[in-house]
């Protein structure tokens, strides 16, 4: 859609706009500097709009003005500032920014199924050699098993995801830092409960044979995770809780030791 056909779009909505404003919406509203309004653009544009009149009606004011539209309200709660939507439309992977959106989703669903499917099959080829040596490790070093397991693998599984949550949040945009921290609190709650779910059914379905050496661990994950269920319930997360969660790593291997070799709990 041109500038012309911008005014007659326009018109058809009962709206007078004059060339230099339909100019000016343009000039906002063509993000890729295409000098045509895509589908897309156009509705993010007139969703603008109908804000910006909405709120010219609460504040008792019957016309819109274009200069409102193009640069004050883009800062409005509801339309996030153009640099915010630059950064999301860099997530698009440039081999695929040729494509329609429909075509976008189609190819990176596939792409996701792919890469999901590869990183299971290359989890269960590496697992049991990983296992191995950790076990190797502790032997030759000297080490628990447990501080092995508890402390070096989980530094060798999670470091990607670590590393990926932070790298999203350089962003620094509310979006991405929420992102973020959901997908590291969402990892945290769902391995933990994964694996005790894992050692309660071993334990249900063969018991023969089996010894329960657990229950501190248990109470250490049990206690790092309701303290990271009581932060994620939270409406607003601080650099101070930022702290605390980074802190629950080492506390939870001393609660550990200090279960074990304190009070004698298994």
């Amino acid at each position: 859609m041109d500038a012309d056909e911008l005014q007659l779009f326009f018109k058809d909505l009962g709206e007078n706009v004059s060339r230099e404003e339909a100019e000016r919406w343009m000039a906002a509203a063509d993000k890729d500097k295409s000098g045509f309004i895509e589908f897309n653009e156009l509705v993010e544009a007139t969703l603008r709009y109908l804000l910006a009149k909405y709120e010219n009606e609460m504040q008792g004011r019957s016309s819109v003005s274009m200069k409102r539209v193009v640069v004050e309200q883009q800062y409005s709660l509801a339309i996030p500032p153009a640099e915010d939507d630059e950064e999301e439309e860099e997530e698009v992977p440039e081999d695929l920014a040729h494509l329609s959106i429909a075509e976008q989703q189609k190819k990176i669903k596939i792409r996701s199924a792919y890469m999901m499917f590869l990183g299971t099959a290359l989890v269960l080829l590496f697992s049991d050699p990983m296992v191995d040596v950790l076990s190797e490790v502790g032997a030759r070093t000297g080490i628990p098993a447990f501080y092995v397991s508890f402390v070096v693998a989980p530094l060798a599984s999670n470091a990607s995801e670590l590393i990926a949550a932070y790298n999203y949040a350089q962003k620094k945009t509310s979006k991405t830092i929420s992102i973020s921290v959901a997908a590291l609190l969402g990892a945290a709650c769902m391995n933990n409960t994964f694996c005790l779910g894992i050692f309660a059914a071993l334990m249900s379905f063969k018991s023969g044979g089996l010894v329960w050496e657990f229950s501190a661990e248990t109470f250490s994950i049990l206690f790092v995770e309701f303290v990271i269920g009581y932060i994620a319930m939270k409406k607003t997360q601080r650099l101070i809780d930022g702290l605390i969660v980074l802190l629950l790593y080492p506390t939870s291997i001393f609660l550990v030791f200090l279960l074990e070799n304190v009070l004698g709990l298994d």
